[in-house]
């Protein structure tokens, strides 16, 4: 009598359970990738400025640009949320996140701004926004005559930016800048600029 052999049959591969579970850990991790690349990718559009801006300088595509961000918070401008006629509240750094807080569309009356020409430049490191003092400078006869002394004729001023070209006698030695003022200093700051002294502008904390 012939003994045969029997063969065990081999279990199917696509039914074996350890290669069930190597496929889903594949798939697991495979999700957990994308979902985290795309969470590392998303953002929101903000507003961030493209220089140093003044207070009360209009925001706009001239000093400003959108970028992909991930704040901490809500309190920044969006894409499309800046306000028609938006002004800088306060000084805004080149790079600087535009936040809710630094924007309004309110005029402020109590300020003008100027263009005065000073006796000597400002430092290289006088950024737009910088608060600056303007003294009023007699000149060396009316120092004589009068025993005149520097005056401060504004303390509050903001400088915006420097402008190129002077004009007028001695014009070599003059610059000229563009500065914001309280109201009440005008009348101070355009007597001196009308006198026979110079004026000149001196950063505060610098």
């Amino acid at each position: 009598m012939k003994n045969t052999a029997r063969i065990p049959r081999r279990r199917s591969v696509i039914r074996d359970p350890r290669f069930l579970i190597g496929i889903a850990l594949v798939t697991l991790s495979i999700l957990a990738c994308t979902l985290l690349v795309s969470h590392a990718r998303g953002g929101v559009s903000i507003y961030q400025a493209t220089r140093d801006i003044a207070p009360g300088e209009p925001l706009d595509t001239s000093n400003l640009q959108i970028v992909d961000a991930r704040p901490e918070s809500d309190a920044y401008v969006q894409r499309d949320e800046l306000p028609d006629g938006a002004l800088a509240s306060h000084s805004i750094g080149k790079g600087e996140l535009i936040a809710t807080g630094a924007v309004t569309t309110d005029e402020d009356d109590d300020y003008r701004r100027l263009v005065i020409d000073i006796g000597a430049g400002l430092p290289e490191s006088t950024a737009t926004g910088t608060s600056i003092e303007l003294w009023s400078i007699p000149s060396a006869s009316m120092s004589k005559d009068h025993q005149s002394h520097p005056t401060v004729v504004s303390g509050n001023a903001v400088f915006i930016r420097s402008v190129e070209g002077a004009a007028g006698i001695g014009a070599a030695s003059v610059h000229r800048i563009e500065v914001r003022i309280p109201f009440s200093d005008v009348s101070a700051v355009l007597e001196a600029t009308g006198g026979n002294g110079t004026i000149t502008a001196v950063p505060i904390g610098q």
